[in-house]
């Protein structure tokens, strides 16, 4: 089997909303703190970093400012937990994404 690709790829349309918010976020905030990887792209994320974005793997390692949630979403008991810290919340959680969350949350709750 071939298989072409084309000259350029690009990212998703959930991608492009994460990296929009955190770059525009950047212009506000000298340090914001991702919870997890944003997305699945070691250049980008090690862009990002370069760019004054820490990566942590819980939310006790961050202390104030703000959290970007990642494209692939987190557990909505995260996203209370932080703004209880009260930390500053960005939900850069694909639309798509959160839509499946919700219908998943709603059929587990109708025992499916």
């Amino acid at each position: 089997m071939q298989v072409f690709l084309p000259p350029e790829i690009g990212f998703c349309f959930g991608v492009k909303r994460a990296l929009n918010l955190v770059i525009d976020e950047l212009k506000r905030e000298e340090k914001i703190y991702s919870l997890g990887e944003l997305i699945h792209n070691p250049q980008v994320i090690e862009d990002l970093k370069r760019k004054g974005v820490v990566f942590v793997s819980s939310l006790s390692q961050v202390k104030k400012g703000t959290v970007i949630i990642r494209s692939h979403g987190v557990d909505p008991s995260l996203i209370r937990k932080a703004r209880e810290k009260g930390l500053k919340v960005i939900d850069a959680t694909c639309p798509y994404v959160a839509k499946v969350q919700r219908i998943a949350k709603f059929l587990s709750q109708k025992s499916y």
